[in-house]
């Protein structure tokens, strides 16, 4: 009982490599832009929605800075 396993399909055959077409760089080129202006409009949002709360939050803290022996104690 001596079994033979059989040929693995295309195992001699070599395996070629393909340059990628311009269409599939141009493809990669408008994805990474569009990710990147969508990467800028995110955060423009964010800093838009949180700039009132640091406003208020700076002015505070400059003005204790101002007045002499006032500092702000931790929470």
């Amino acid at each position: 009982m001596n079994r033979q396993s059989a040929p693995e399909p295309n195992a001699g055959a070599y395996v070629t490599r393909t340059r990628p077409s311009p269409y599939a760089w141009l493809v990669l080129a408008l994805a990474l832009v569009f990710g990147l202006l969508l990467s800028d409009y995110m955060s423009r949002q964010v800093l838009s929605a949180v700039y009132p709360l640091l406003k208020s939050d700076w002015q505070h803290q400059s003005a204790l800075h101002t007045i002499p022996g006032c500092r702000r104690r931790a929470k």
